[in-house]
């Protein structure tokens, strides 16, 4: 794939180039392809990212777990290794986003990557302006903390918000979160006890407009359940409005014995 060096000028403008100088953020891209580690690392360093590579498992986990990158950018496409099943192991190491590339991306792979822990999934080759503008939205929560100094834990009546750590003490337990359960689950808290509309969340947490993406929306919140409540299927703190939205309760109601967790499409 070559790159069109003339959209790259124009996502420049696009990019707040004072916010990537106050800090030196890293991405580390693990890849067997050459091919794939050029045309994924020449966008990132033109825009003044810093990056690494790994193009082993091996050194792709040890790099994960030493560097501590941002975001780690894999492709599942290599003959040299499970990219899922590294995607599995990388989550369980690692809080910080991951960004999965694979050919031809289908509805079944989006699926699959949410479920192994992955906050994005894209098609071989990526595009530039795409792919950016991708790394910028994972880049968010990270900056915005960056940018307001180390946060204080955020304490609601029964659970404990530490974003830095990405982790949520509930119930007297320590939950860890991926990046993208955390922006979820931090945007519902900091609206306890109000519905906050499906478009509203996809909006905040994915950048999507619009009912696109309802399927991963539906997903995550499944994913928190299963971390943060002892009924998945009859939650006591992550509520349901049928057709609108979602709601955290700012104390636990009872279950009204019956299942609040099963998604549908409405």
């Amino acid at each position: 794939m070559k790159f069109q060096h003339v959209s790259l000028s124009y996502e420049r403008s696009m990019v707040n180039h004072n916010e990537i100088r106050d800090r030196r953020w890293e991405i580390l891209i693990i890849s067997s392809d050459h091919g794939a580690i050029r045309d994924l690392q020449e966008p990132l360093l033109q825009q003044g990212y810093q990056t690494r590579v790994a193009t082993s498992e091996w050194s792709g986990l040890a790099l994960a777990n030493s560097a501590r990158p941002d975001i780690i950018v894999l492709d599942v496409a290599s003959r040299d290794y499970n990219g899922w099943e590294l995607c599995g192991r990388l989550r369980e190491l690692v809080t910080e986003p991951i960004l999965l590339v694979s050919d031809g991306v289908t509805d079944r792979d989006i699926v699959r990557s949410i479920r192994m822990g992955a906050d994005i999934c894209m098609s071989k080759p990526v595009h530039p302006l795409e792919f950016l503008a991708r790394i910028q939205s994972l880049l968010r929560p990270a900056l915005r903390q960056h940018q307001a100094g180390v946060e204080r834990p955020a304490t609601q009546t029964y659970f404990t918000l530490d974003p830095v750590n990405s982790t949520v003490t509930f119930e007297g337990r320590t939950v860890h979160l991926t990046t993208t359960e955390m922006r979820l689950f931090s945007y519902l808290a900091s609206r306890c006890n109000m519905v906050v509309p499906q478009e509203e969340l996809l909006e905040a947490v994915w950048g999507l407009r619009g009912r696109k993406g309802k399927g991963n929306l539906h997903l995550y919140i499944g994913r928190l359940r299963q971390k943060l409540e002892e009924d998945p299927q009859s939650p006591r703190y992550i509520h349901t409005n049928w057709g609108v939205g979602y709601w955290i309760s700012a104390a636990p109601i009872p279950s009204n014995g019956h299942s609040d967790g099963a998604e549908t499409s409405s």
